[in-house]
Formats: structure tokens, sequence, C-alpha cells
């Protein structure tokens, strides 16, 4: 079975959402889903928005939304989620040949929807390029050991080897359009 699913892990600020920009930017088929971006008041993190390959936009979590959900110090906003991340992954599993997704993780899998539409893009042939919590989840645990998985583990030292390596076997991946 082909690795079709491509996942970074990885310390926070290790360069694993900045690699996956970097090959996407680089390769020449179209591309749907979100990435995750912090959101800062000074010098202090207070949240994280998404930011959809078309431009969409929606907060992910925020110190102080004050939502049911909690990670940590912030407040996880899941309807924000599901309409601008979960939609976003829906439309490119119909439409692109790519899939990004920034990032498989705690405040994600909050969400049914997100798990849903996750489990649909794994089982997918199209090649799924993404990030996943580096820390035990038993949900990230299981993906990460799938046959159609692998794994990359980013730092200082592999980010260069990385990008050229994934870039590669997107092109293996990918089905030419007709």
């Amino acid at each position: 079975m082909p690795e079709t699913n491509l996942l970074l892990t990885g310390q926070p600020g290790s360069g694993k959402t900045t690699l996956i920009k970097n090959v996407l930017e680089d390769i020449d088929y179209s591309v749907g889903g979100f990435f995750s971006n912090e959101m800062r008041r000074g010098n202090q993190r207070v949240g994280f928005t998404l930011e959809t390959l078309d431009g969409r936009r929606g907060i992910l979590a925020h110190m102080d939304l004050g939502t049911e959900h909690r990670i940590g110090k912030y407040y996880v906003d899941v309807a924000s989620l599901e309409k601008v991340g979960v939609k976003a992954l829906e439309d490119a599993l119909k439409t692109k040949q790519v899939i990004a997704v920034d990032e498989i993780g705690k405040m994600e899998l909050l969400s049914e929807q997100f798990r849903t539409v996750l489990q649909q893009l794994l089982e997918s042939p199209k090649p799924l390029i993404g990030t996943i919590m580096q820390g035990k989840n038993e949900v990230t645990d299981a993906i990460k050991e799938r046959e159609d998985v692998a794994v990359f583990h980013v730092n200082e030292e592999t980010r260069a080897y990385l990008q050229n390596e994934i870039f590669l076997r997107l092109q293996r991946l990918v089905e030419p359009t007709n």
C-alpha cells in the first residue's frame, strides 16, 4: 500500500507549517485545505486562526472566547473549525489533487465532523500533506501507525532534506489530469 498520507511532526516552531507551504509553492497541482496561524498580542500568543487555501478565515481558538471546549489556556471554537476548516477539506476532497491539513491536533479532534472528514481524507487515494501532533494521543497515534501514512520528524537538521523529499513524493503520488 503506498504512503499517500505525508504527515510532519515535531516540536512547536520546528518549521513544519513553513515546510509544507514551501512544498506547495513549488508544485503545479490544485491544492485545497487549511493552515493554522498564531494570533499574537505583542509577544504573547493569544490564539489561533484558520485560513483556507482559497482565502476563507476563521478563529480556531482564543484565550478570550469562553466556549465550552478548552485546550490548555485556549477556548476552541469548534463551530468555526467546522464552518471554515472542515468545509475546506470536504471541498478539497471533491475538487483538488492534493489536500493540506495544518494541523491534526487536540483542538481539531474536538470536532466530530473534523474526525469524520479526516478519516475520508486518509482513505482517499489523493495525497494528503499535513502536520500531526507529536505528543501521545489515541487518535493521532493510530493515524501514525497506518500503512498508508509516512511520518516525518521535522527539526533544524531535517528541514531542508524533508522539503525536497516531500516534494518528490508528492510528484510521484499525484495523478495527472487530462
